[in-house]
């Protein structure tokens, strides 16, 4: 599967790249790295660049599916319909909170 950085950092074209990869219809989407390679695995929706809060920062392929999952289990808990977390979507939840 390709792998490319959203068109800008202008959080509506990372939205709009998260929701083509979530939808199977766009490459996956490659957040906060540098010289990530061009492929990523099937099935896989974003790369993010963890922190490195225990050491080097590592790349980390979160899938479509978890995706998915991820925006259900939010939805269950606080309601359906959109919602706001006020981070980027170079943080995990920031991406998770993208998908509406």
């Amino acid at each position: 599967m390709r792998l490319e950085p959203p068109a800008s950092g202008d959080p509506r074209d990372v939205v709009r790249a998260l929701r083509a990869a979530v939808l199977g219809a766009g490459p996956a989407v490659a957040l906060g790295g540098a010289d990530l390679p061009g492929d990523a695995p099937a099935g896989t929706a974003v790369v993010v660049t963890t922190s490195g809060s225990t050491g080097v920062p590592k790349s980390v392929a979160i899938s479509r599916n978890a995706l998915i999952a991820s925006a259900y289990a939010t939805a269950a808990r606080i309601g359906e319909g959109s919602w706001l977390l006020a981070v980027p979507a170079t943080y995990v939840a920031g991406t998770a909170s993208n998908q509406d």
